[in-house]
């Protein structure tokens, strides 16, 4: 058995979502994080793809537990913010 935690990866879900891929740090192919995973498979019970994900997973676990929703709650107040940007202006050089 295996966790697997790939956190950015580039498939339609996030894009679904409105987000686009620069608002994505770390941002990894489907195809490495299936490799990857592939690798570790028996190995090691839990696999975090990227070392951009992995930083960023050390960092979470030191913090407290207020701090940690606050910055998730940020970090997703903040891309979608830029989505809703990104699509006004979309729909304005298209009018």
């Amino acid at each position: 058995m295996l966790l697997l935690a790939p956190g950015s990866t580039d498939t339609e879900a996030p894009l679904l979502q409105g987000f686009t891929r620069d608002q994505l740090p770390g941002l990894m192919s489907a195809a490495d994080v299936v490799a990857g995973s592939l690798r570790v498979l028996g190995k090691r019970p839990v696999y975090i793809p990227g070392w951009h994900n992995r930083v960023f997973v050390r960092l979470l676990r030191i913090l407290p537990v207020a701090i940690r929703i606050r910055l998730a709650g940020w970090g997703l107040k903040r891309a979608i913010d830029k989505s809703k940007e990104k699509r006004h202006e979309s729909a304005s050089t298209s009018s």
